[in-house]
């Protein structure tokens, strides 16, 4: 019986000294792989500098004024073009339509600017709108508040149109973008 306590005991020591020379060895190796970086005038350390969206907000506000032909009257509007050195991050937009009393507004955004092989270099996004409501006899009023995310590059713009499906006048028409601009 005091064999098996021996027998136990030495197993006990054996493997506690096993560990306690074996922990400090594998401390001491994570220690060595550390890396230290010296940012001197004469050898810069290269940094990416994530711009934040909160830094440069962006809202724009254009009422559509310039009447165009086509399916019926037409308002269409041109955004603001985008700075060189920067690319216009658009999250939302919003558009505020008033028509003749039983129409309804085709509208339609058009990014101006884009890269991709699309007619003279634009590319057309359609809108889905909703109706509001009646402010008086003679106009209907739709909108829209549509989430997205749309990079514009620089010297870029975005265009809003909107039409009314069939034969009828656009009175009036009113889109917001907002976003952020992003330092290139």
């Amino acid at each position: 019986m005091i064999q098996r306590f021996v027998i136990g005991g030495a197993g006990l020591v054996l493997t506690a000294g096993v560990l306690t020379l074996a922990i400090p060895r594998a401390a001491k190796a994570v220690v060595a792989t550390m890396v230290q970086v010296a940012n001197t005038p004469a050898t810069p350390v290269p940094i990416f500098n994530v711009e934040n969206p909160a830094r440069i907000p962006h809202v724009n506000t254009f009422d559509g004024t310039t009447s165009i032909g086509g399916k019926g009257n037409c308002k269409y509007t041109a955004g603001e073009t985008v700075p060189s050195g920067k690319t216009q991050a658009v999250e939302t937009i919003s558009v505020l339509v008033d028509v003749d009393k039983g129409k309804h507004p085709d509208l339609e955004l058009t990014l101006v600017g884009f890269t991709v092989a699309a007619p003279e270099g634009s590319s057309r996004i359609p809108v889905p709108m909703a109706f509001v409501g009646s402010p008086d006899s003679t106009t209907d009023q739709w909108a829209v508040t549509q989430p997205l995310k749309l990079y514009i590059p620089a010297n870029g713009f975005l265009d809003a149109g909107v039409c009314t499906i069939e034969a009828g006048n656009v009175q009036f028409m009113s889109y917001t973008t907002s976003g952020y601009m992003i330092t290139n």
